[in-house]
């Protein structure tokens, strides 16, 4: 019988937990990816969302004005895979990443304003890279959200509280930039 790993029972607890919010009509989960980089044997698993803007239309899942993206990601090298299995130096778990993306091209006062709410929120947790991007067809600020320490099987527990923070955060996100909402 299979075992499943660390990293396969946080990710069906994310999972879950945000497609219970997808349910509840409260965000629109608009990507989902599993995936296994046979060059490394890495394994992948984001789920990108949204808040749902328009409650009234809780299951139609199409865009709908969202200004502001949500990447939730776990990601696990083969030595954190096999630590399981295996007596080895490198504990398993899995690293844990968000990407906040906004789709609004914004002056410097207010980048300064989320930089400082999300380190407020987020830095006792998370190291937090910031870029830009400006593309012919599109303009976007990208936050990278990196948790300081990989999420263990025993912390799985805080997987809800932490989808909980993200989504409040979002939240506030919007009212700060002030997005419809």
């Amino acid at each position: 019988m299979f075992d499943p790993t660390a990293y396969e029972n946080m990710k069906v607890i994310l999972e879950g937990y945000l497609y219970d919010y997808d349910m509840q009509g409260e965000i629109l989960i608009k990507e989902r990816n599993d995936l296994i980089n046979l060059a490394d044997m890495s394994r992948t698993f984001s789920l990108l969302f949204s808040l749902n803007l328009a409650p009234q239309a809780k299951r139609i899942h199409v865009y709908n004005g969202d200004k502001l993206e949500i990447k939730a990601e776990f990601h696990a090298d083969l030595w954190k895979m096999a630590s399981e299995w295996y007596p080895l130096q490198q504990e398993g778990g899995a690293e844990f990443n968000l990407y906040l993306r906004m789709y609004e091209d914004f002056n410097e006062v207010l980048r300064k304003r989320v930089d400082k709410f999300l380190h407020e929120q987020f830095s006792h947790e998370y190291y937090i890279h910031w870029e830009k991007t400006i593309s012919q067809h599109s303009a976007f600020h990208q936050y990278l959200l990196k948790r300081k320490q990989p999420l263990f099987e025993e912390e799985a527990d805080r997987i809800p509280e932490m989808v909980d923070a993200i989504i409040d955060a979002v939240r506030a996100l919007h009212r700060l930039i002030d997005f419809p909402g």
